[in-house]
């Protein structure tokens, strides 16, 4: 399964993007968290800088890590209602 930064990369069509997106709609969220009302520039550049190194990010496109997702799920499913008529 895709972890929140994986599927951040995914959803965002690169970790990038989605932190450009969604920055301003997690402020509400963080009004909560003790210290943060936005994303520091050093928090979103270690996250672009993990999810980049990791090696599915390296080795994948996005067509791939996405197909690969899909797949998964369809197991899940599958596991979950084996007797579906669907399938």
């Amino acid at each position: 399964m895709l972890g929140p930064c994986l599927r951040a990369q995914e959803d965002g069509g690169r970790i990038e993007r989605f932190i450009e997106n969604h920055d301003k709609s997690y402020t509400i969220r963080r009004r909560t968290m003790e210290t943060w009302t936005s994303m520091p520039d050093s928090a979103a550049k270690k996250v672009i800088e993990s999810v980049n190194e990791m090696e599915v990010v390296r080795t994948k496109t996005l067509e791939e890590i996405e197909a690969i997702r899909d797949e998964k799920l369809i197991e899940i499913l599958r596991l979950m209602l084996p007797k579906h008529p669907f399938y």
